[in-house]
C-alpha cells in the first residue's frame, strides 16, 4: 500500500510539473504588438466571451475531449446551470482535474483554429471597439487562447484595433497575468486608469487584486445571476455602447 501511495505521488508530482513546463515553454509567442506607446487609459479585453462569441464552439470541443481526458460532457440542459458558476466550480462539477486543465486548453484552442471563420463578434461590439480605437484609447487583449487565433478572428473581422495581444495561462491565478500586462506597458493600475473588461468572475477579482477597474459583461460566460455574489460596487453593462461612459 505504502508503494502505491509513493507511485500516486510521483505521478501527481510530474503531472503538475509537466503542466507548468508546457505553460513555460509551449508557446512560441505569446505577446502579439507593441508596448510602446501605450498611455492612460488603457482598457484591456478578455476575448473568448467578451469579444469572440465562441461559447457554444467552446463546450463542442470540450466534449470532444470528455472520455479522453475522463470528465463529464456538457449536456443541453447543463449549459444555464454552468453559467451561474465560478470556473473553479464548473471544473468541479465536470470533474476535471486542474493540473490536466493547461492540456485540454491547449488542444481546444488547436481545434478552434480550424473554426474561427464561422465564429462572430458580439453584436455591437465592434462598433464600440472602432471607436475607442478613435479616440486614441489605448487596447489589448488578454486571453488563454492563442494568439494566433486571436490575430485571425480579428483580421476576419477587420478589428485589428488593438496595440497588443497577450496569450498566456497561469495555475496562480489570473491575477497574475494581469500583473504582468501591466508592467509589460508600463502601467501602474493603483495610480493609473486601467480597466479589464470580462465575462467571468474571476476577471472582476482578478482585476481588483491588481488594481485594475473591472467591467463586466451579461453576454459571456457568466450571467448575472453569477455577478449576484461579487461586491457592489461591481459594474455590469448589458449593451456594449455603455462602455462608452465608463472609460475615461
Amino acid at each position: 500500500m505504502y508503494m502505491l501511495g509513493l507511485v500516486a505521488v510521483i505521478i501527481l508530482v510530474i503531472s503538475v510539473f509537466a503542466s507548468v513546463l508546457w505553460m513555460r515553454y509551449s508557446s512560441e509567442e505569446r505577446v502579439h504588438g507593441d508596448f510602446k506607446g501605450i498611455h492612460s487609459p488603457l482598457v484591456l479585453f478578455d476575448f473568448d466571451g467578451t469579444i469572440c462569441d465562441s461559447f457554444a464552439t467552446f463546450f463542442d470541443i470540450l466534449n470532444d475531449f470528455s472520455e479522453e481526458y475522463n470528465f463529464k460532457k456538457i449536456e443541453v440542459g447543463d449549459v444555464d446551470f454552468l453559467r451561474g458558476m465560478e470556473s473553479k466550480e464548473v471544473l468541479e462539477y465536470l470533474g476535471i482535474q486542474w493540473y490536466k486543465f493547461p492540456f485540454i486548453v491547449k488542444r481546444v484552442r488547436n481545434d478552434l483554429a480550424g473554426r474561427l471563420a464561422g465564429l462572430e463578434v458580439f453584436e455591437g461590439v465592434a462598433d464600440v471597439l472602432k471607436e475607442l480605437n478613435r479616440r486614441g484609447v489605448s487596447m489589448g487583449i488578454v486571453t488563454t487562447n492563442s494568439v494566433g487565433n486571436v490575430e485571425y478572428f480579428l483580421k476576419n473581422n477587420d478589428l485589428e484595433v488593438f496595440d497588443f495581444i497577450y496569450s498566456g495561462v497561469s495555475i496562480f491565478g489570473k491575477h497574475r497575468i494581469l500583473r504582468s500586462v501591466c508592467r509589460s506597458a508600463g502601467m501602474n493600475p493603483f495610480s493609473e486608469s486601467v480597466y479589464y473588461v470580462g465575462d467571468e468572475t474571476r476577471d472582476y477579482k482578478a482585476a481588483k487584486k491588481e488594481g485594475l477597474v473591472p467591467i463586466l459583461v451579461s453576454w459571456g460566460f457568466n450571467n448575472k445571476e453569477a455577478f449576484k455574489s461579487l461586491p457592489d460596487d461591481r459594474k455590469v453593462v448589458d449593451l456594449p455602447r455603455e462602455f462608452l461612459s465608463m472609460i475615461t
